[in-house]
């Protein structure tokens, strides 16, 4: 069987792609009439709607947040801190309108290809290690980043403790 798109519905009805593609992104440029004719024919052909992946390439973004953590999943979801920091970073990228897609590299993991193949507009980079290859893939993509905890890159945004800092209040405090 033929793959179904935009182009078979139009075909069939006797309008322009553009049309159909009106009945599943802009419904409202459309009478209610040509809408559901489209959608019964969209049916009738098994077409389930627009390819995201096309879509997102259409539009040159994602709607994804990367986040990059060296720890697993099981861990992320036991971690107090990381249970924290994730509803933050969860909780600001809904209200940004965009998902939070979780790229765990455990201690050990040198794989670089998870950030090569995410499929995401800026990445958040949790505390990897100094030197982790995927840190260098991350900067290779060009997208937006800010690094958490570690390591600290100059010239790019970082979100940490200033450890000598914070020694020198504690010290301050007990003298």
């Amino acid at each position: 069987m033929a793959r179904v798109t935009l182009q078979t519905i139009a075909d069939r009805l006797g309008v322009s792609r553009a049309t159909v593609s009106y009945a599943f992104s802009r419904p409202d440029q459309l009478s209610d009439g040509l809408r559901r004719r489209i959608m019964e024919v969209a049916d009738e052909l098994g077409y389930a709607g627009p390819n995201p992946t096309a879509r997102s390439l259409r539009l040159g973004r994602a709607g994804a947040l990367g986040l990059i953590f060296s720890e697993t999943l099981a861990y992320a979801f036991a971690d107090p801190y990381a249970i924290g920091f994730f509803q933050g970073l969860a909780t600001a990228a809904e209200d940004a309108g965009v998902g939070l897609l979780i790229l765990p590299l455990p201690h050990g993991d040198r794989r670089s290809e998870t950030v090569r193949d995410a499929v995401v507009d800026s990445f958040c980079v949790m505390s990897l290690p100094d030197g982790h290859p995927a840190l260098a893939e991350v900067f290779a993509r060009k997208l937006p980043v800010v690094v958490v905890d570690e390591p600290y890159v100059p010239g790019h945004p970082f979100l940490g403790i200033d450890e000598p800092a914070a020694a020198a209040a504690a010290a301050r405090h007990v003298l």
